[in-house]
């Protein structure tokens, strides 16, 4: 009999993303300089991240990180939507997953 995955973490990280969405939508209607445009660009990245890294925790026994930092935000919305909300927990990245990157493609 198989496992039903659930997709806790990421339903917790996909609330706190769009609690943050009005914040990060302002920064972009306000935008005036460069350094705006970066600052507003890395609020969506790290806002994005955090949903990833939150899906990794979910599916590390099978998923890498490198693999999970691929994952968009349409296909993490689907996984997660029958999920309850685990607690918003501030996630601490571990070391094991150092070597994760060989999911990466190699540069050309």
């Amino acid at each position: 009999m198989s496992e039903t995955r659930t997709f806790n973490h990421t339903a917790a990280a996909l609330l706190a993303f769009d609690a943050g969405a009005a914040k990060r939508a302002q920064a972009w209607d306000t935008v005036e300089t460069n350094a705006d445009v970066d600052a507003a660009e890395l609020a969506d990245a790290h806002a994005l991240r955090a949903v990833q890294e939150a899906f990794h925790r979910d599916t590390a026994e099978i998923n890498s990180l490198a693999n999970c930092y691929r994952v968009d935000l349409g296909f993490m919305r689907r996984m997660a939507a029958s999920s309850a909300p685990a607690a918003l927990v501030p996630h601490q990245a571990d070391p094991d997953d150092a070597d994760d990157q060989a999911d990466a493609p190699a540069p050309r």
